[in-house]
């Protein structure tokens, strides 16, 4: 029962992340109030300091006293000015492997939530075309917006169109995800609706998506027509859709895409300046720190789920019983688990077969 009781206690610390995020006055602030929670959580972990670390942002275990079985966990968080990462170096007693892992668990779900509601801040950037572009100054309050939404995929149209009313030059964007990679991915979200979300886009080949891995840069296409970074075939679908002028983002989190936001412009080729490219790659930030945490809450509610139903099997099976009766309730929960209607379980010669009807 450790373990579930470990994820239980971790949905309810990430869940305490995003007001701890929002009250906190620096990112110091915040560590120290979201350790404190994690001191008060389990008893084995003693203490704790936010510190400067300076080597790599890997998660590292050291044993300080083989005799009494305690280490230090470093979690690197947050980056620093300086390029250093802000860690939280926890002292732990009778430390164990499931709860280390639930700690870095955490570690993700408190950088993550902090990226979210606080965003690099951007330098003033212009939203009109031409040589009269006007500043604009409501970058920081689009992102605080964008920050009230939900982080989930469902209402990442609704982000896509506060950026499109946002920037009067923008006709249409996308997002774009490499669920498949390195084959293919999938478009997720997009504003206005030009019935392109779910189609698979192929990654093989495709020189952008390549581009994008190897700098994680933004990618500019001012001239459909005459870019070489799209395949004739591409270059003429994209054509046929109107597009003249294409910008392209990465979706990065900690070093990997997770796919790219798509800006696209009709009915006339256009230059993009250095600002807007910077501020569209902020917003792009964003966008991939949302999708990554919706991905992380995803992947503790199924771990947590997962965990409830190898538990609840461990206290219902009978602690004496016959061969067929034992096989048949653990049929029974591993088809829940794995949302298998039939289950064979081969053992010797005689197989059992488990239905949701038996």
């Amino acid at each position: 029962m450790a373990a579930k009781s470990s994820l239980s206690t971790l949905n309810k610390l990430v869940a305490a992340l995003e007001h701890q995020a929002k009250v906190a006055t620096s990112t110091s602030a915040y560590l120290q109030e979201a350790a404190q929670a994690v001191c008060q959580q389990w008893p084995q972990i003693a203490g704790f300091e936010v510190s400067t670390w300076q080597r790599n942002r890997t998660p590292l275990r050291i044993s300080t006293n083989n005799s009494t079985s305690i280490e230090q966990w470093i979690v690197p968080l947050l980056p620093t000015e300086n390029g250093d990462s802000l860690a939280i170096i926890f002292q732990v007693s009778s430390p164990d492997d499931d709860l280390w892992k639930t700690v870095q668990l955490w570690g993700q779900a408190v950088q993550q939530t902090w990226q979210v509601l606080h965003p690099p801040s951007p330098k003033r950037t212009t939203t009109k075309q031409g040589p009269e572009a006007e500043p604009n100054d409501n970058l920081i309050a689009l992102l605080h917006t964008l920050g009230q939404l939900p982080p989930t995929r469902e209402r990442m149209t609704e982000a896509l169109r506060l950026v499109v009313e946002a920037y009067g030059f923008i006709d249409h964007v996308s997002i774009l995800i490499a669920d498949n990679a390195p084959a293919s991915g999938t478009l997720v979200a997009e504003y206005p609706d030009h019935a392109v979300v779910g189609q698979t886009v192929p990654l093989t080949g495709n020189r952008i998506h390549e581009q994008l891995l190897t700098t994680h840069s933004p990618v500019v296409i001012s001239n459909l027509a005459t870019t070489e970074l799209l395949e004739p075939s591409n270059r003429e679908q994209l054509r046929r859709l109107g597009i003249q002028t294409l910008l392209v983002l990465p979706l990065v989190v900690d070093g990997v895409v997770l796919g790219s936001l798509g800006v696209d412009v009709f009915y006339a080729s256009r230059e993009f300046s250095d600002d807007e490219v910077e501020s569209l790659a902020i917003i792009a930030a964003y966008l991939a720190n949302t999708l990554q945490n919706q991905r992380l809450k995803t992947e503790l509610r199924q771990r947590s789920g997962s965990q409830e139903v190898v538990n609840d099997l461990l206290e219902t099976l009978p602690l004496r019983s016959d061969v067929a009766t034992l096989l048949h309730t653990t049929g029974m929960a591993l088809g829940k688990l794995l949302g298998a209607s039939r289950v064979h379980i081969c053992l010797a010669t005689e197989p059992v077969e488990v239905t949701d009807e038996a």
